[in-house]
């Protein structure tokens, strides 16, 4: 008992921070991640290790900066003990045109950017994207923009 009580109080609870910058929250459009990447940090977090490559979109100012701990990010903290521990940062912006059959997009895989072509819109939030190597991919349509 007194294990399983250690377990669930050292365990990170997953959060979620939601930033807007400007006037986000007023703008219509659906939403899309414009970058994702990990922070991480050492020594519960009190020294910030690298610095990731994580940018406010230039073109579209207003975005929402969402930074969480997701399982996995919880999950490396609690193995080691807090000594190494990530956050989850996305950076998220909205379509001002939709997206259509047919276009050039841009998807991640991972933290990795790549490309492929919208196949079907399921719904409003799922998709069909053809890989570079044509092999079709269910996803989430916020995980997809069209390319430039």
């Amino acid at each position: 008992m007194l294990l399983i009580l250690s377990v669930v109080f050292l365990l990170p609870s997953c959060m979620v921070t939601k930033t807007n910058v400007k006037n986000y929250a007023d703008l219509e459009g659906q939403e899309y991640y414009y970058a994702k990447g990990r922070h991480m940090y050492l020594f519960w977090g009190l020294l910030p290790v690298g610095k990731p490559a994580i940018t406010q979109p230039v073109e579209i100012e207003p975005c929402q900066v969402r930074t969480s701990i997701e399982f996995v990010d919880g999950l490396v903290s609690t193995i080691t003990g807090g000594i190494f521990s990530m956050q989850t940062v996305g950076v998220l912006a909205k379509r001002t045109e939709p997206l259509k059959v047919g276009d050039a997009v841009n998807y991640y895989k991972g933290e990795e950017v790549m490309k492929g072509k919208l196949e079907t819109i399921i719904d409003n939030k799922k998709c069909i994207v053809l890989t570079a190597d044509n092999k079709p991919k269910k996803m989430n349509l916020k995980n997809v923009w069209k390319a430039k």
